[in-house]
């Protein structure tokens, strides 16, 4: 066995790390967002943000939109739901320099009901 330190191997790919661009919401902006594409009956019907989760879902898909909605929790393990719009990649491990322009945001808005972001401000929305 050799006990020497070996160079990396240069003829292996890249790791891929996916960073996702979304929207970071508490489930009171999700039922804000909910109360835009569902109806009253099926928005009461929402027991819970499992069921109001899984509803959004099921639109988002009808739509045949480019973006999904994850069930994940922030730093302080609240329950929260990452409406993800886009996904980069990263084949260095670092950071993309990448922003979403705000016309692309403002067209995701718009397809989903949305003039402007201030209806989604139930609280504190983070752009991520």
């Amino acid at each position: 066995m050799d006990s020497e330190e070996s160079e990396p191997r240069k003829d292996l790919q890249p790791i891929c790390v996916p960073f996702v661009l979304g929207f970071l919401l508490t489930y009171t902006q999700l039922r804000a967002v909910a109360a835009k594409w569902l109806s009253h009956e099926v928005l009461a019907s929402c027991k819970d943000d499992y069921t109001l989760h899984f509803r959004v879902v099921d639109v988002v898909q009808a739509k045949k939109e480019r973006c999904t909605f994850l069930r994940t929790t922030d730093n302080s393990g609240e329950p929260r739901c990452l409406w993800v719009l886009r996904v980069i990649p990263s084949f260095d491990g670092k950071r993309p320099k990448y922003r979403m322009p705000e016309a692309s945001i403002q067209r995701v808005l718009n397809a989903f009901g949305f003039d402007t972001i201030s209806p989604l401000l139930v609280g504190s929305l983070t752009l991520t």
